[in-house]
């Protein structure tokens, strides 16, 4: 292990991520698992917004007030707040992850310090690195760039094939397992309440199939915000109206901090993403698999990465495609364990100690590169 020049390693989350148990997303999350445990540790230090809340524990966390942000905006007035924090505590490394425009100010400011940006999400969907143009110049400034899938990495890379490209790396989420030794009838959601999320068209298949089958329930943990409640969007509504009919046999939970999440996937039978859009990853099908829960997901996106061989693929996503689906397992006991079996196999290929792993020897390799030894 290198240390960071002496300084700090700085960790740069979105100003609207919240960086504790109850209500963070994956950003956060993967922010927190990789720097709680890892081997850079002690000059690790996370930088979020000053929201008063519990954080995670096991790392320094530091809360920025955006300055002057009626003139600049929420991101940029974050930025220069950071800036400021950064000539007062000097950092070896810098790690944005998301904000393209964060990344843009803090490498102008900064131009002697090693920085990496981090994408969690389409490029081609986030503000400042939708064209090729405004790609390749994050390309000549990162010293590193990381992609949460292939997909996600390939889409980065749309249009600078004749770049330098080795320095643009992916970085699969990890999860640790959580597996229950009895498994229960019912099938889990996890996720927002929205359009992309294929929510609505599960509830449907789940009131066209559970009538036939009274000993197997549905469970929805999401809304949709992250740490919302369970949500009154109208589309949030209709997922609840789809469901009343099934009365008993549906559970509506809203919200639920992660840490509920993995019990229940332990405790599902059955998990299902049904993403209508393009996935960036999906951590909640590593999440189902490596619990032992039978994978039905539509494969979209960096999705069909996760799965590899295991679960079931149904695209495109319909009521009765994903109704035909569940039935095969629910009718066939031999049929759901052979699935769960190969979802728990699959699953063991994102150990967490692996992306902790992986994640710091980047970090070292960067260090090396920018400060030598």
């Amino acid at each position: 292990m290198r240390k960071p020049s002496g300084y700090e390693i700085a960790c740069v989350l979105p100003p609207g991520e919240h960086f504790s148990p109850q209500s963070a997303g994956a950003v956060a999350l993967f922010v927190h698992e990789t720097a709680s445990h890892s081997a850079y540790n002690e000059y690790i230090t996370v930088y979020g917004n000053d929201e008063k809340q519990r954080r995670f524990s096991g790392v320094r966390y530091v809360g920025i007030k955006p300055s002057m942000r009626l003139l600049y905006g929420r991101n940029g007035g974050y930025a220069r707040a950071l800036i400021d924090q950064f000539k007062k505590r000097p950092v070896g490394l810098i790690e944005v992850h998301n904000r393209v425009g964060i990344f843009n100010t803090l490498a102008k400011a900064l131009p002697n310090v090693a920085i990496s940006l981090f994408f969690h999400n389409d490029p081609l969907t986030i503000k400042g690195a939708m064209t090729p143009k405004e790609r390749w110049a994050i390309l000549s400034r990162a010293d590193a760039i990381y992609c949460c899938s292939d997909f996600v990495r390939r889409r980065f890379l749309t249009g600078l094939e004749a770049g330098r490209t080795d320095h643009v790396k992916t970085i699969y989420y990890g999860v640790d397992p959580v597996l229950k030794a009895k498994k229960e009838p019912f099938i889990l959601y996890v996720g927002r309440l929205t359009e992309e999320k294929g929510a609505l068209e599960l509830a449907r298949a789940a009131q066209i199939l559970l009538p036939h089958f009274p000993n197997w329930k549905i469970a929805y943990a999401g809304a949709n915000r992250h740490g919302g409640g369970k949500g009154g969007t109208p589309y949030a509504r209709a997922v609840s109206e789809a469901l009343k009919p099934l009365g008993k046999q549906a559970v509506f939970l809203g919200h639920v901090p992660h840490s509920k999440v993995l019990e229940l996937y332990g405790r599902a039978a059955i998990a299902v993403v049904p993403s209508i859009w393009q996935e960036p990853f999906g951590r909640t099908a590593i999440e189902a698999m490596a619990a032992g829960a039978a994978l039905v997901t539509s494969g979209h996106g960096g999705l069909i990465e996760a799965c590899g061989n295991a679960g079931i693929i149904v695209s495109p996503v319909t009521p009765e495609g994903l109704a035909l689906a569940l039935q095969g397992l629910l009718e066939d006991p031999e049929t759901l364990r052979a699935v769960q079996q190969q979802c728990i196999t699959r699953g063991a290929e994102f150990s967490l100690h692996g992306c902790r792993s992986h994640v710091d020897a980047l970090r070292h390799q960067l260090l090396n590169q920018a400060y030598g030894g």
